[in-house]
């Protein structure tokens, strides 16, 4: 049967809806997949922000207190140097009672001393003193290249420990010469210089009996009554340094204590210090729950994530603080909100897809059954209409002008189909007509 115009021109319009439904239905599973995606990267950089925000606050108070107990040592050493300046002569006993209290309430302070400078022919006398008052062992001493103590060689001077609290504790260190080393003799000489308190770089102390270092903090003392405005006239007028001696694994731990555990790491470096002896120290978190020796290694990789890391000025000295979030903070602190809303944009648009899937295969279905309907009208409308017949023999003139037979046409236009046969009254005029 041949389609009308109108037929071929509704089957376009249904490909061409369901092509704009197929379409519509992708496009809006990709938008819905993308927003989903977005939504996700966006949550994800807000909390990451949120926990930058929050970590570093919880670290600037780890540094305020480390910052307060490094004054705490400037004023005790400070107190040391002033009871020298004030004072004609300082006794043994008076230098005790003096820290004794000092002592009990910072335990963790590994010594302070009272090193004055020793020239060569004062040497003798100062040995005798400190002989008279029990210490009959006393000697100026040295570390060797392989690290042994010696007898300090002649020199013209020499800063050696002269009094030192607690005693028990550092009775190695006991007429050690600071000055010998070179290092130390710089931080010296800038003491000096200055008259302002100045640290070392890393040391390994005399008295040292396990892994870790320590700093020296040194405050010049001048003589009584001189005046000390000039370079030359604190040269002139040195009599010797006030020191203070910390061990970071002492100091640093106990002052982290008074914090409450929050799952934060915390490397020191003294970027002031030649590359092979910046690292101060590590401390490791309360929260984990084995001991975490870093390694070089370590430190990048904790540099290229979360952190928090500043410079600051220590007597004139640059460390560097990096604090790292131990594994406790990470799994407090993350959510899974941004994975939620992954989730729930990726469910929500599933669903409108399979929604509007449902709806596009409804509407196909209704618009194919409407074009078999329109096509149906369309024939009936066909047959309907006024039809050219010949009036001889019954011929019908198509729409192309051409005569077809009248069962042709009918065949054409309509589903019925013809068998041929005779009537009754035919064939009496085909016998009639036979003779």
């Amino acid at each position: 049967m041949t389609k009308s115009p109108d037929t071929k021109i509704n089957q376009k319009k249904s490909c061409f809806a369901e092509y704009s439904q197929t379409c519509g239905t992708v496009l809006a599973f990709i938008i819905g997949c993308s927003l989903s995606v977005t939504i996700y990267f966006i949550a994800q950089a807000e909390e990451k922000s949120k926990i930058q925000s929050e970590f570093e606050s919880s670290a600037r108070n780890h540094l305020a207190s480390l910052q307060t107990d490094i004054v705490r040592h400037q004023e005790i050493v400070n107190s040391i140097a002033g009871l020298f300046t004030s004072s004609q002569k300082v006794t043994r006993k008076e230098f005790n009672n003096f820290l004794k209290d000092t002592l009990i309430r910072y335990p963790y302070i590994q010594g302070l001393s009272w090193n004055p400078l020793i020239k060569k022919h004062e040497k003798e006398r100062i040995l005798e003193d400190a002989h008279k008052d029990g210490f009959s062992d006393y000697k100026i001493t040295e570390l060797n290249t392989n690290g042994q103590t010696i007898i300090a060689p002649v020199r013209e001077d020499y800063i050696a420990v002269y009094y030192i609290e607690p005693i028990l504790e550092n009775n190695k260190a006991l007429g050690f010469n600071i000055a010998s080393n070179p290092e130390r003799l710089k931080a010296i000489e800038q003491a000096r210089d200055t008259g302002v308190a100045v640290i070392t770089e890393r040391i390994k102390l005399v008295q040292e009996k396990e892994d870790g270092y320590g700093y020296l903090l040194l405050k010049a003392v001048y003589k009584k009554g001189s005046a000390h405005d000039s370079v030359a006239q604190r040269r002139q007028d040195f009599a010797g340094l006030a020191v203070g001696v910390f061990r970071f694994t002492d100091w640093i731990p106990l002052t982290m204590r008074r914090i409450k555990p929050q799952g934060i790491d915390v490397w020191i470096t003294d970027e002031s210090a030649p590359a092979a002896k910046q690292f101060l120290h590590f401390h490791s978190s309360r929260t984990r729950d084995e001991v975490f020796q870093p390694t070089q290694d370590d430190y990048l990789e904790a540099s290229n994530k979360l952190h928090w890391k500043t410079t600051i000025d220590i007597l004139g000295r640059q460390w560097t603080f990096l604090f790292a979030p131990s594994p406790f903070y990470i799994n407090k602190h993350q959510t899974l909100q941004a994975y939620l809303y992954l989730a729930a944009g990726l469910i929500i648009t599933t669903l409108l897809t399979l929604y509007l899937l449902s709806k596009a295969r409804h509407t196909n279905n209704l618009s194919a059954a409407n074009a078999e309907l329109l096509n149906a009208l369309n024939e009936i409308k066909t047959l309907q209409g006024i039809i050219p017949i010949c009036s001889y023999c019954h011929s019908i003139r198509n729409d192309e002008g051409a005569w077809d037979r009248l069962e042709s046409y009918l065949s054409k236009h309509s589903e019925a189909s013809f068998s041929h046969g005779i009537c009754p009254k035919c064939i009496e005029i085909a016998q009639a007509d036979q003779g």
